[in-house]
């Protein structure tokens, strides 16, 4: 075989070789060069797929599972008594949970303020009820301000969340002036906040009168027992001479069946026949001279007429 045919004979055989391993190595050359429109039209299915899997959920599988029990309206027992509205909505085939009661101005202690599901609602049988029970108002204790001046008075009812209504003033024998001795509403007594409580002021005691007991005549003993029983006492004690024997009342301050203020102290004088006369000033001795002259005078005109 000549030259030039072995080196035709060897390009042949060189070029084959090269041509077999271009297609073996082609197929991972394209593997490894995927395009990114692959990778972007993937994910967008992915996402696509997902989004409608999750509308089928939704729209048909959960309606057709929640529609698998029975349904039921719930009754309205907002407003009613709790063991009332708690035997209602089991008789309906509900499951009832009591929530944590609370205070409300709205509905009275004892009755069903909120509940969920709300009445009218449509849901299934069985399922659970919650209702709330009233407490009713909030009270608080009233605090006491009997025995406190009016301004501390009030300045405590304020800090408290009340308020002070009318105030009076009246006589009071058990409590000093200016301070309270009554209120509205008694201490310790749950009362609503705002509530106005309404104020009585002592003027000091009352002022009573009693029937002064006539004592002229009596004993000094007689005459303490007439006062004590009527609420009166001694005053100053006089003595004077008179007629009458020792130790009887001649005078008294007050009169008679009039009428004086209660625990009064009556003056009064008694007899003593040993009490020095009274002594007259130069004016009543002059006057004593001009009486007796008067006198004489009068019996000197009777003596010429007869």
């Amino acid at each position: 075989m000549s030259d030039s045919s072995l080196l035709s004979t060897e390009r042949i055989t060189k070029n084959g070789r090269d041509k077999h391993e271009s297609e073996e190595s082609t197929p991972d050359v394209e593997l490894r060069r995927i395009p990114w429109k692959h990778i972007i039209l993937w994910l967008l299915a992915t996402v696509v797929g997902m989004f409608l899997l999750l509308l089928l959920l939704d729209k048909v599988i959960m309606p057709w599972y929640v529609k698998l029990g029975a349904e039921a309206q719930v009754p309205d027992v907002v407003g009613m008594p709790y063991p009332e509205a708690e035997k209602l909505l089991k008789e309906k085939g509900f499951e009832v949970k009591r929530a944590e009661p609370r205070y409300n101005d709205e509905y009275p202690a004892g009755t069903v303020l909120m509940q969920l599901p709300y009445g009218g609602a449509v849901t299934k049988e069985g399922r659970r009820i919650y209702l709330t029970e009233s407490r009713g108002v909030e009270m608080i204790p009233m605090p006491g301000v009997i025995g406190r001046p009016l301004r501390e008075a009030r300045i405590t009812l304020m800090r408290q969340g009340f308020d002070v209504g009318e105030v009076e003033y009246d006589f009071n024998d058990t409590m000093m002036r200016d301070l309270v001795f009554e209120q509205s509403i008694p201490p310790n007594v749950g009362a609503r906040p705002g509530t106005e409580i309404d104020l009585f002021i002592s003027r000091g005691p009352a002022i009573r009168y009693t029937t002064m007991p006539n004592l002229v005549g009596l004993s000094l003993d007689e005459a303490g027992t007439q006062l004590e029983e009527a609420g009166l006492t001694f005053g100053i004690v006089r003595k004077r001479r008179s007629e009458f024997d020792s130790n009887i009342v001649i005078e008294q301050s007050a009169s008679p069946y009039s009428q004086v203020a209660e625990r009064a102290a009556i003056n009064i004088t008694i007899s003593d026949p040993d009490a020095p006369l009274p002594q007259l000033s130069e004016e009543g001795q002059d006057q004593g001279k001009e009486n007796e002259e008067v006198e004489k005078n009068q019996e000197v005109e009777e003596e010429g007429l007869e």
